[in-house]
């Protein structure tokens, strides 16, 4: 079997670049879940995963950059991966990506033409990649399986659109839902994309992979009233600053909290960061950190007495995600505090302190419960939680899974 790779998978090192050149944050997560799928099917199969991949960033002007030029990289030896060239402008963009990936995808099926078994995995529903893949598979011959980790209509939270935007998101959505049909299979990330989306087509659940490499920290900057005290209860928050996500949950939550030892730690970017800000010059228990890279994220989390995740269980769009910032969070050693959301299986919640009344009052709540416990019971937690993920949701036995699925299909 050859495997190829579209999507966004770049090298680590461009990921500072685009965070530097794009208004909106970058797509971290995204990253991250690419590499680790690439990764994990690569040592479950030992087959070598070509890369075609494009760099993620906002439309200009939010991205000052117009032209992304072609440019070879290799993951590992012997692959042949490449990032293809666009020219960063709304329309134009979906018009030279799909140029692009025909050229490209056609170079890469008639370089394997001797090979029966040819599969092309797509990341998201990106409707110049389907559409390139569909056609190149039809002439050439070969599967085509596409990774939806969320659905595009639900994932502009806290992102400003132009006019042009708006009108032409909705009309690409119908167009990406006629294209998504045609496919060989699917790999979700909630079962409620497959049963709603495509109920026909053959998938699998993987609803997200953690890397078996994994940092301890970063070092500390030196400042030691950064550093918590015994004494302190740090409650922190990592992920976009927007409503949907339940940043204003946990602001206000906190301000029913009167003790003068907790702490509200808030990592991340987006459209709220003018109320975290604000939130933060009134109350001094509260530090906004700022868009934090992994290292000193996983040092901040690692110094918290408990993680929060507090995303909206009531919004439409979490049916069809599964929030990747829970992975990270349990992998760090830290209680968790949640929300029940229908895209997270049952299996987690043995691993997580639920929030049931998703309340300001309720949060406060469950937060003082959660903090006033003992050191050595919450640590306890929160090394079952590492041990779950790193156990069942590792890079490589996702992996697994995604390629014995592909296997079904040949």
């Amino acid at each position: 079997m050859k495997v190829l790779f579209l999507g966004f998978a770049i090298p680590d090192q461009m990921m500072a670049l685009v965070s530097s050149l794009d208004r909106n944050q970058p797509q971290i997560a995204a990253h991250k879940l690419q590499w680790n799928l690439v990764s994990g099917i690569e040592a479950a199969s030992g087959l070598l995963v070509d890369l075609v991949s494009a760099v993620a960033v906002s439309d200009y002007p939010n991205c000052p950059r117009l032209l992304f030029g072609y440019t070879k990289f290799r993951h590992r030896e012997g692959a042949h991966d490449v990032l293809m060239p666009y020219i960063n402008i709304i329309i134009l963009k979906h018009i030279t990506r799909l140029l692009s990936a025909l050229v490209l995808l056609s170079s890469w099926f008639l370089r394997n033409r001797t090979c029966r078994n040819k599969l092309v995995l797509v990341y998201g529903m990106h409707s110049p990649f389907v559409l390139a893949t569909l056609i190149t598979a039809q002439f050439f011959g070969g599967k085509v399986v596409v990774i939806i980790p969320d659905l595009p209509t639900y994932t502009d939270f806290g992102i400003r659109r132009g006019i042009v935007r708006r009108v032409t998101k909705p009309i690409d959505a119908y167009f990406q839902s006629k294209l998504i049909r045609k496919v060989t299979g699917l790999v979700v990330l909630t079962k409620y994309i497959a049963e709603d989306l495509a109920p026909h087509l053959p998938s699998v659940v993987m609803e997200g992979a953690i890397s078996l490499s994994y940092t301890s920290g970063g070092a500390d900057n030196g400042d030691s009233a950064l550093v918590p005290r015994s004494s302190e209860k740090v409650i922190l928050y990592a992920g976009a600053l927007v409503k949907e996500y339940g940043v204003d949950l946990l602001l206000n939550a906190f301000a029913l909290i009167s003790e003068e030892n907790y702490r509200l730690w808030v990592c991340g970017k987006g459209i709220m960061e003018r109320q975290v800000e604000e939130a933060a010059a009134r109350d001094s228990r509260i530090k906004y950190w700022g868009f934090l890279w992994e290292n000193d994220l996983v040092l901040r989390m690692q110094q918290a007495t408990v993680l929060v995740h507090p995303r909206h269980s009531g919004s439409l769009f979490v049916r069809y995600s599964f929030p990747s910032k829970l992975l990270e969070y349990m992998r760090s050693g830290r209680p968790v505090v949640s929300t029940a959301l229908s895209g997270i299986p049952e299996e987690y919640y043995d691993y997580l302190y639920v929030l049931s009344d998703e309340s300001p009052q309720g949060l406060a709540s469950l937060l003082r419960e959660v903090c006033s416990k003992p050191p050595e019971e919450l640590d306890r937690f929160g090394r079952r939680s590492k041990e779950f993920v790193e156990r069942e949701k590792n890079h490589i036995r996702q992996g697994q899974r995604v390629y014995e699925f592909l296997k079904t299909l040949q």
